[in-house]
């Protein structure tokens, strides 16, 4: 899903992705496939010019090899967003036009354990909103996907809780300062 919207949002000048996943999804191949759900952050990174990827709980050596090679992709561990790393994610994303994807996972399972591939530790919702609203209202967010959740049967809070997700990140968007709206409060 996230490929085709990013080479589309190309045409409107976006060069920079933020990526929030609790995997990096830098094979270069999984299991005999380029195109994976494993695979997709490093087929994106090779359509854009800059990386950030935010959240990470999982890596596997391969990833981190071929990220070690890579100066335009920035991987931030779940353990390092913290207060000063948001400030320096805001200062590294304001004015420029960014694809934001999140995958679901990267929050903790105790929100919403009906995802493809659940890790513990994750963000909480409150953390994952902050964050979302920082990078939002700090940068000119063209385009935004939100990926990997899997409904489980007879489990409707899932749904709602990201359905709530994408209307508060849509609510974000239309409340960003940069595009003129008034009464926005960054506390809020």
């Amino acid at each position: 899903v996230s490929l085709g919207a990013i080479k589309a949002a190309r045409e409107f000048g976006v060069e920079y992705l933020v990526v929030l996943d609790a995997h990096a999804d830098f094979y270069d191949e999984y299991e005999g496939e380029r195109f994976s759900h494993a695979t997709v952050t490093m087929r994106a990174s090779e359509i854009v010019s800059r990386t950030l990827v935010m959240g990470v709980r999982t890596i596997g050596w391969e990833e981190k090899k071929l990220l070690s090679d890579r100066e335009d992709v920035r991987v931030l561990y779940r353990e390092s967003l913290r207060d000063q790393a948001i400030s320096e994610i805001k200062k590294e994303v304001k004015g420029r036009k960014i694809y934001l994807s999140v995958d679901v996972d990267v929050l903790d399972p105790c929100y919403v354990p009906c995802v493809s591939t659940p890790e513990p530790d994750g963000l909480s919702w409150r953390e994952l909103t902050h964050i979302l609203r920082e990078i939002i209202h700090s940068s000119e967010v063209i385009a935004m996907d939100f990926v990997e959740f899997s409904p489980c049967h007879g489990m409707r809070s899932d749904s709602y809780s990201i359905a709530r997700l994408v209307y508060k990140a849509i609510g974000y968007h239309a409340t960003n300062p940069r595009n003129g709206n008034f009464g926005y409060n960054s506390n809020e």
